[in-house]
Formats: structure tokens, sequence, C-alpha cells
């Protein structure tokens, strides 16, 4: 499965924000970095419920732009909470650490992300 493609990033001790494409396989390998940092998965079926649920059989439904543009979502667990926001062209996502759990979340950054490097000089 590729991993989410981060474009931009900026973060303190306990606020993390990352700028992502918006690809059509984000929605699903999204869902899998929440876990990593928690999320139980039915935490984090709003994620794809715009698809459909589980009884529409949500997997045998396409990704559609035009479902995930200006969408936000929220989750809390008790280390992270979580905002994200669909729009036009890329996804912002903000994490805030509610303890010390800044390696778990590097971890789960490690495993489901590429940051991807701009052009020299910048």
């Amino acid at each position: 499965m590729r991993r989410i493609a981060v474009i931009g990033m900026s973060k303190s001790e306990s606020h993390h924000v990352l700028f992502a494409k918006k690809e059509k396989t984000f929605a699903d390998n999204f869902r899998l970095f929440l876990h990593d940092i928690g999320f139980k998965p039915y935490e984090t079926t709003m994620i794809l419920s715009l698809m459909g649920d589980a009884d529409d059989n949500y997997m045998a439904r396409r990704y559609s732009d035009r479902l995930y543009t200006d969408r936000y979502f929220e989750m809390k667990n008790k280390e992270f909470i979580v905002e994200t926001f669909f729009g036009q062209a890329k996804v912002i996502i903000s994490i805030f650490l509610l303890g010390k759990c800044q390696s778990k979340l590097r971890e789960a950054i490690d495993r489901r992300m590429e940051i991807e490097k701009g052009p020299p000089g910048t």
C-alpha cells in the first residue's frame, strides 16, 4: 500500500501539523495511521463513511474527490486530538499530543508517511 505523501510539516513539542497530498488511497492509509496511534477501528470508520457505511459495502464504492472536499473530522483519545481537513488539493492534519507520546507518533509517521523533499535551497 502506498504511503501518505507529506508535502509540508510544522511541529512543536505538543502539536504537529502535516500537509499531505490528497490522493485516492489517503483515506485508507490515514485510517491505518490512526490505528497505529491508538484509535480503534470503530472510531475511524467516519473517515470512510462518506463512501457509504458497512451495510452499504463501502469497499465496493469508489473514492471521489467531490466527496472529500471541504470536510472536517475530529477525533480524540487519551494521547492525541487529531483534526483533519480535506481541502481541494491537500489534506491538513493537526495532531495535538496530550501526554508523552512523541515516540509513538514518530513511529507511526515513519511507518505510514513519506516526507517529500522540496527543491534544493527551500
